[in-house]
């Protein structure tokens, strides 16, 4: 007696971690858990995606042509875009796979845009890509409430796939809307009359935001890659394009609202901080380390308007 006593309470522990692990969830909903090595699977040219369900992976904006393709291959049919630029339709297209663009903030995911999500996955034939620009933040954090809001898995396991992304606690809105998200009749999400568009229009400032965080990509790429790989000129038309960019942003913002008042001025005083950053990498070519360190003050402006506008 004492022995089956045992024995089942044994059974309940084991079930009781199975049920605290990630796992993978069919789309009819049926739970069938797996290790968190099995979702840490990446694709080829897409360093930060990972599976969520059968239905849905998460990660990082697909760069080029072959990262499209890459998608493709995995079965993917449907792109969804949290981030504010524009996706790449066109090179979507050629891979056939559709887009559409749902973009969110690092603040959180609002009713609304839960609903759009969610419902996507109802009534969209998928496999689904989710994708931000990085793929650690806003991407788990969509794919997981839209999961949720489906039923395809739980808000505790839509919690350890953020954890399992990367995804920062500075940015408590994102874990909030995971947590709060709750299940949805598929019939209703499934009777919505939505438009899932290809391209939001999104704020100026943000669509700007966005252009500048690739450039300055390749500006950083570049400078850390040996000389003969990314030659002076191609550095040079990179940080005149940042510089571009950089000038375009401060003429954005003093016409956009996404920019409170009481912050225009400290935003246009980073602004021109920045740019002077910028100017000085023009001088740098031949001091990798200077510009390197000229390129982490640029990040780090980066940030602090990030965490004051957008975070």
């Amino acid at each position: 007696m004492v022995w089956a006593i045992v024995f089942a309470l044994f059974c309940h522990a084991i079930h009781s971690l199975a049920d605290d692990s990630v796992s993978v969830v069919q789309s009819s909903g049926v739970s069938s858990s797996e290790s968190s090595e099995r979702l840490q699977v990446t694709m080829p040219g897409l360093p930060n995606a990972k599976r969520l369900c059968d239905q849905v992976w998460a990660g990082d904006q697909p760069k080029n042509q072959l990262a499209f393709d890459q998608l493709a291959k995995q079965g993917i049919r449907v792109i969804i875009s949290v981030d504010g630029a524009a996706p790449e339709i066109e090179q979507a297209k050629r891979a056939g796979l559709r887009y559409v663009h749902l973009p969110i903030g690092y603040d959180g995911i609002d009713e609304s845009r839960s609903t759009e999500l969610a419902a996507a996955l109802v009534q969209l034939s998928g496999p689904f890509y989710v994708h931000c620009h990085h793929g650690r933040h806003r991407a788990p954090a969509a794919a997981s409430v839209a999961c949720i809001r489906t039923g395809w898995i739980s808000a505790r396991q839509g919690q350890a796939f953020l954890t399992l992304c990367g995804t920062s606690p500075q940015y408590k809105g994102l874990y909030r809307s995971v947590h709060d998200a709750k299940p949805d009749r598929h019939n209703r999400l499934a009777g919505l009359d939505l438009d899932f568009p290809a391209v939001t229009q999104t704020s100026d400032l943000v669509q700007r935001m966005g252009q500048i965080d690739k450039t300055f990509e390749k500006l950083q790429r570049g400078w850390n890659q040996p000389v003969k790989k990314t030659p002076a000129a191609d550095l040079g038309h990179l940080r005149l394009l940042l510089d571009e960019q950089f000038t375009e942003l401060s003429r954005a913002h003093r016409r956009d609202s996404f920019v409170p008042s009481e912050q225009r001025l400290p935003f246009a005083k980073e602004l021109q901080a920045t740019g002077n950053l910028i100017d000085s990498l023009q001088h740098q070519r031949d001091q990798p380390e200077a510009a390197r360190a000229t390129l982490r003050s640029i990040r780090s402006a980066c940030q602090r308007c990030h965490h004051a506008l957008r975070d």
